[in-house]
């Protein structure tokens, strides 16, 4: 027992020293194994937590040597508890695929959910089970998982502990359209950290500027994340980072650029990885972009992952993706499915995306009405969440609708707050942002912001439409006396 607590300090001490560690950890889990099956479970699930967040840059042998192992030393010869029950499930999934596992993992979940457990204590693996459930497509597991962990931690003043679960919950925010919340929780992580002097990679800080699609912001951080995590052996960060790359990419509608991103997610890994959320993203990227053959290695492999899960998230957002590689009437079909599930969801940033892509789609089939029924849909959902990136992009579909886009204006200029209308009244007479700052007592920055909403609430880029959609009163339409 003494020479396995010897072993286990070694191996947490490097981990602090950010190496790998996995094989430290192993091997205290087996000298554990012999006298303490609950002490051992809990240090092979580290192992594993420590391994995912090497990912590609492990040098010990990565989540396949702790797969291995771990299957070497299971069952303990008794009714699995939860820690068990993952660790099964975690050597299925990186040895058999996700299909394989997706029944047992589901099982640790349900028991894990079903105990009261101090997460505090749980601190190395604690948000593997929130990882879990994102993989497994199940929003109800993930969200119900991640505000109790937040809510535990803060009560208990677990300070080291809970900018990681933060972080945790930061992506199911995403997902929920709930940016001002993400927002929130990138304030708590950075004073939690800053009192307790630990480093985390900065997941939630990216997930802010790729959800509002802000390219400058990202990209500074991202860049600066990748170089740090590399120097740490955090290939997790590097995947993350590639992620919210292309999710901003294809927000900006800027497809080639996505694809370069994650490109490399069409292929299967070395080993077998859980996350597909990139692959999602890489399917949109390459079809958008005309790569079809691309685009349908990407989506077999999402396929791989949303069937195994089965939920209204994973087949809503498989429905999405294979509307994309569809024709004429199975598109429609699979549009539609796509709307119909994401709807039942939580999902609101899940459910936009898919009127966006179907409002496209049948703007391409010259359907316009009933394109800009979708697009509007799309963009105010977009606008209320800060998605900036995709609403612009929802923008700029509805005004090619022709015509019908000046409708769109006729119905929402008058929905421009009073300060809105003023600043647009004033950029349309010829004024620049300062010359209208100096006359409303406020900031250029204001006005540049104020410009923004106004554009993206009439569906318009420059300044130069402002004269054509705004009319000369209130009462009246564009082109009429």
């Amino acid at each position: 027992m003494q020479q396995a607590r010897a072993q286990l300090v070694r191996a947490r001490i490097a981990s602090a020293g950010h190496l790998d560690t996995a094989a430290l950890l192993l091997d205290a889990a087996s000298r554990f194994g012999a006298v303490d099956v609950d002490q051992a479970h809990t240090i092979y699930l580290e192992a594993f937590a420590v391994a995912m967040q090497a990912d590609r840059l492990a040098t010990d042998g990565g989540v396949a040597r702790v797969a291995a192992t771990v299957a070497a030393a299971l069952p303990s010869g008794r009714p699995p508890d939860a820690r068990e029950l993952f660790l099964q499930g975690l050597v299925m999934a990186y040895t058999e695929g996700l299909a394989k596992a997706a029944p047992t993992l589901r099982a640790a979940l349900d028991a894990f959910c079903s105990t009261d457990h101090d997460l505090s204590a749980l601190a190395p693996w604690h948000w593997l089970p929130g990882r879990i459930a994102a993989e497994l497509w199940d929003e109800s597991a993930w969200e119900e998982l991640s505000r109790q962990g937040v809510e535990r931690l803060r009560d208990t003043g677990a300070l080291a502990t809970l900018p990681s679960a933060l972080t945790n919950r930061a992506f199911i925010l995403l997902y929920r359209g709930e940016l001002a919340g993400v927002a929130s929780l990138v304030d708590e992580i950075r004073v939690a950290t800053e009192a307790t002097g630990t480093y985390l990679a900065p997941y939630a800080a990216l997930v802010l500027p790729a959800g509002r699609g802000r390219e400058a912001e990202l990209t500074a951080l991202a860049d600066s994340t990748v170089e740090r995590a590399t120097a740490r052996g955090q290939g997790n960060a590097l995947a993350v980072a590639a992620y919210l790359r292309a999710l901003l990419y294809n927000g900006l509608g800027r497809y080639t650029d996505a694809v370069a991103a994650v490109r490399h997610e069409a292929e299967p890994p070395g080993e077998a990885g859980l996350s597909t959320r990139a692959v999602s993203e890489l399917v949109e990227a390459a079809a958008k972009a005309g790569d079809t053959a691309l685009a349908s290695r990407a989506l077999q492999r999402l396929t791989d992952s949303t069937r195994a899960a089965g939920t209204e998230w994973a087949l809503g957002v498989e429905a999405r993706n294979r509307a994309l590689l569809a024709r004429d009437a199975a598109a429609e079909a699979l549009y539609t499915e796509a709307i119909r599930r994401l709807a039942s969801t939580g999902l609101s940033f899940e459910l936009a995306r898919a009127e966006l892509l179907y409002g496209e789609w049948l703007r391409r089939q010259r359907r316009r009405a009933d394109a800009r029924r979708h697009l509007r849909s799309a963009q105010s959902a977009f606008e209320a969440m800060g998605a900036d990136g995709f609403a612009d992009r929802a923008g700029r579909a509805i005004l090619a609708t022709g015509q019908l886009a000046r409708r769109r204006v006729d119905d929402t200029r008058f929905e421009l707050t009073p300060q809105e209308r003023q600043i647009a009244e004033l950029a349309r007479s010829g004024l620049s942002n300062p010359e209208i700052a100096t006359r409303l007592f406020i900031s250029p920055r204001t006005v540049e912001y104020h410009l923004s909403k106004v554009f993206a609430k009439l569906g318009i880029r420059t300044r130069v439409e402002l004269g054509a959609v705004l009319g000369t009163g209130p009462g009246r339409r564009p082109g009429t006396p």
